[in-house]
């Protein structure tokens, strides 16, 4: 990676410094065909900032969103008898849309100068932790082990935690407030301006919501529930707070899940957004680190009680408080028309897309059951111990421990106004409880159907089974190297029960790997053979379920956990970096691994 300055060819003593990704290649050349620049009507006055723009070439630099309304500051415009559009940027006139394939329009190819109709042809850009890439990640990290207590804390780490340790306050109205973990003190001194982006991405909302009303009405009702709670409230639309310093504007959108039981609507704030001078306010905080035990952990404990609660905490980020001294480091925009004037709305609380966020709302909770631990023991053992995020899962071996857990949880984390929600068991006798103590939060998961999951894992409360999360299917397409990939890493299984499945899988995702074909280029037929059978197979895992409880009514005095490890012979793939040959993440299933066993109590011997 490499930090570069861009100079305007058209306006002095304009510059863009970006950050830059160095690769062998971006993307195909672009455009794909040499266009017939004649039958293109381009006014003589305008400076191309690519004269060849016509002729298929290399692309040098592929500039993003983030720099991408700082150049451009023009109005597009149709060329005449085309589908083709001119806009003026810092750097010249561009001229981008799909090639013309109307009787007046032709194109050459690069093999004859015989005129042809152009083809449509669609290309993919890199992009950088693209979801491809994420699904990739959560599909390899799932077999992770890690000891969080043997865990060292870098040095911005160690800075998060005194951060927070120093800062964590216990308000009088029952909430917990902290500071932002910023790098340095002064540190959001070095945001530029936000607002000229963020209006324009705002913009574009608005242009949604003129095409879908139903969406503004939904958008709506997020933004007024979040003033009504306290959430942000409404003040001044300026661009400096009173010690004249920049504010930070956020850009928003949504996300719909219409699966979902209780927020179908989702509002992501993207703090990351480059201001001016190339810096977001994600780039001046401190991430902090993981403080909650793994989801392999935590799955495993779940499955050794008789009797077992799920449930998560709701709105857990906005429960939690900002120290009003930095809250101008979060605005959004609002109006609920574009013909109404545009608002400012401050966000008070912890938001979902700060990458500090985590990281506060996880460690807010485990200070809360540090704090009180010794009135609420069970309780503070269950945060510590079975809380993933929001979601908490816990177990008891009788429903009377299991009932007081559950008095001393709501009670705990009523001290920090959190309270508990989509709450269910695999007891019906529990469920009544629930229900008497909170109706309108508690809900059967079904057998079938995205609700159903805990921690992504599908799970039928009632006959108390696990079943196996399928991909979803795709439309009939060709397989490629990009679908494929993308199919099996939505495989998850953090718990193992699907082994040799998933095996499979990455034997499949090796060779794909190893044929080096391009990602949008059709599989080999060998391998297509077995991806064929494999795909053939895959709907056979719907109809296996796994028991939940590991013992099944069975009592027992002592427990031994064994396992065993040893190297496949089909997976053994390694990738050659800086001239040497070292073992990459796809290596993980031939890992060799010794023999080993534990022997303790059943509460300690999954704690590992």
């Amino acid at each position: 990676m490499v930090d570069i300055s861009v100079f305007s060819t058209v306006k002095e003593n304009t510059k863009f410094d970006i950050s830059c990704y160095v690769l062998d290649r971006i993307t195909k050349n672009m455009p794909h065909y040499t266009l017939i620049r004649e039958n293109i009507s381009i006014p003589p006055c305008c400076m191309l900032a690519d004269p060849d723009f016509n002729v298929p070439g290399q692309i040098d630099i592929l500039l993003g969103a983030d720099v991408y309304y700082s150049i451009v500051h023009g109005i597009p415009a149709q060329i005449p008898r085309n589908s083709l559009y001119m806009v003026e940027t810092h750097l010249g006139y561009i001229i981008s849309g799909p090639i013309p394939v109307d009787g007046l329009n032709y194109c050459t190819t690069l093999s004859s100068s015989a005129k042809s109709p152009c083809r449509a042809e669609n290309a993919c850009h890199l992009i950088h932790g693209s979801n491809l890439e994420k699904l990739f990640e959560r599909f390899w990290s799932v077999e992770h082990v890690s000891d969080l207590n043997k865990r060292t804390l870098s040095p911005e780490e160690s800075l998060a935690e005194e951060i927070f340790s120093t800062s964590i306050t216990h308000l009088e109205n029952g909430y917990l407030q902290v500071d932002l973990p910023l790098k340095t003190p002064n540190a959001h001194l070095q945001l530029g301006i936000s607002y000229n982006q963020t209006l324009k991405r705002f913009e574009n909302l608005e242009k949604r919501f003129a095409k879908n009303p139903n969406l503004l009405s939904r958008y709506k009702q997020f933004i007024d529930e979040y003033i009504s709670l306290g959430h942000g409230k409404y003040v001044a639309l300026s661009q400096k707070n009173e010690l004249n310093e920049n504010k930070y504007f956020i850009p928003h959108h949504c996300v719909i899940r219409e699966d979902s039981l209780t927020t179908k609507l989702r509002v992501v704030f993207d703090a990351s957004m480059k201001s001016s001078n190339g810096v977001s306010l994600n780039n001046i905080m401190l991430k902090g680190f993981p403080v909650q035990p793994d989801l392999y952990d935590i799955l495993c404990r779940f499955r050794s009680f008789p009797y077992v609660f799920v449930g998560d905490i709701e709105k857990m980020y906005r429960q939690i408080k900002v120290n009003p001294t930095q809250t101008f480091l979060q605005n959004i925009l609002w109006r609920d028309h574009p013909a109404a004037p545009l608002r400012c709305i401050e966000l008070q609380t912890v938001s979902y897309g700060t990458n500090s966020a985590p990281y506060l709302a996880t460690r807010s909770l485990n200070y809360l059951a540090d704090t009180h631990k010794e009135r609420y023991p069970l309780a503070a053992q269950i945060i510590h111990n079975q809380c993933y995020v929001d979601d908490i899962l816990y177990g008891c071996d009788t429903l009377t421990e299991l009932t007081n857990t559950y008095s001393e949880l709501t009670k705990l984390l009523g001290t920090a106004q959190f309270k508990l929600h989509k709450c269910s068991s695999n007891s019906n006798t529990f469920i009544k409880v629930l229900q008497n103590a909170s109706p309108q939060d508690v809900f059967e998961l079904k057998e079938h159907g995205s609700p159903n999951r805990v921690l992504g894992i599908c799970w039928n409360s009632k006959s108390d089974l696990f079943s196996i999360s399928l991909p979803k299917p795709g439309p009939e397409l060709p397989p490629t190297k990009r679908r494929v990939l993308s199919t099996i890493a939505q495989l998850f299984d953090p718990l193992g029960l699907v082994g040799p499945i998933v095996v499979s899988a990455k034997i499949i995702m090796q060779q794909i790997w190893v044929s080096k074909i391009d990602w949008d280029q059709e599989l080999p037929n060998d391998i297509l053979v077995r991806w064929s059978e494999f795909q053939r197979d895959m709907p056979n895992l719907s109809k296996l379920t796994i028991p939940r409880y590991l013992f099944r009514d069975q009592h027992f005095v002592r427990l031994e956990l064994h396992g065993f490890a040893d190297a496949s012979l089909k997976i053994n793939f390694v990738k050659k970096q800086s001239g040497s040959t070292k073992n990459t993440q796809f290596a993980k299933v031939g890992a060799m691994c010794s023999p080993f066993a534990v022997t303790s109590s059943r509460k300690n011997c999954l704690n590992i």
